[in-house]
């Protein structure tokens, strides 16, 4: 699909602020976390939507769990064309501000540890956010930190309603790789997080550390298999035809919404366009 659904002065605007634009994604790197803004067009509807990706969770595709669509976080609405000042005034106001807050995983791990607006902005199950929390602050060394955080962790896997068991036992073992890392020594550690394949960065070298390799095989789909979501059985919750985006969608209503995040298995940005 064309990416002139995204208007030259809203894009301009965009590019201005640092971003890269491919197709109709954009984004922008600092420290280790990709700021990503993304025109969803599922349907004859575009849904501007904003998300980050921590460089330091390995994955092998792109996944929008962390993020929100922004007429979320501004009551407005989505339409068949874009309201520029609108968007303008709303990344001005909200999503690029947020971005700076979290502009690091120091900063990142002091927003999740403090902040009241988490939800708000990082529109995701809780089980989610504590992944989150532990790999930021097992990426910062913090090994005491990271051992609360996976415990918090290890208590939400089971009580999340949003995943299916198959995925749960998949964040299990994702979180039990995350502990035999914890005792690894620094420069170890360092050598585990330190891969560069990652999709957001769109390169192809390989990972620098062979255990990380293992590790993408191992979790691959807890974040981002539509599939593996367990969408609830209300109202307005139905899937859709995909047309010619082999990833699937859903329309969901804003209750159902709730227990679902919206995913892209883009790599190289060939379904995002």
């Amino acid at each position: 699909m064309s990416s002139d659904i995204i208007p030259a002065a809203l894009s301009g605007f965009i590019i201005k602020a640092g971003f890269s634009k491919k197709g109709r994604l954009y984004t922008r790197e600092h420290h280790d976390i990709m700021q990503c803004i993304l025109f969803e067009r599922p349907s004859s509807l575009i849904y501007p939507t904003y998300f980050i990706m921590p460089l330091y969770i390995p994955c092998s595709t792109r996944y929008l769990t962390y993020g929100r669509r922004i007429s979320e976080i501004t009551n407005g609405r989505n339409s068949k064309q874009i309201d520029v000042d609108r968007l303008i005034n709303a990344l001005q106001k909200e999503v690029l501000p947020f971005f700076e807050r979290i502009a690091a995983p120091q900063l990142l791990m002091e927003y999740l540890l403090t902040a009241r607006d988490v939800q708000r902005y990082f529109f995701c199950p809780p089980v989610r956010i504590a992944m989150l929390k532990a790999y930021t602050a097992l990426y910062l060394h913090d090994r005491s930190l990271f051992s609360r955080m996976a415990a918090e962790t290890g208590q939400l896997i089971p009580a999340d309603r949003c995943s299916s068991e198959a995925v749960a036992r998949r964040m299990h073992a994702e979180l039990e790789v995350l502990k035999a890392q914890a005792r690894l020594s620094d420069a170890e550690l360092a050598a585990f997080f330190a891969h560069r394949n990652h999709p957001a960065r769109c390169t192809h070298r390989a990972l620098s550390h062979a255990a990380a390799r293992q590790y993408i095989s191992m979790i691959e789909g807890v974040h981002h298999v539509p599939s593996d979501i367990v969408l609830p059985r209300r109202t307005g919750c139905r899937p859709i035809p995909s047309g010619n985006r082999p990833t699937g969608r859903h329309i969901l209503d804003r209750k159902c919404r709730r227990s679902a995040a919206f995913h892209d298995r883009s790599c190289a940005g060939q379904n995002v366009h």
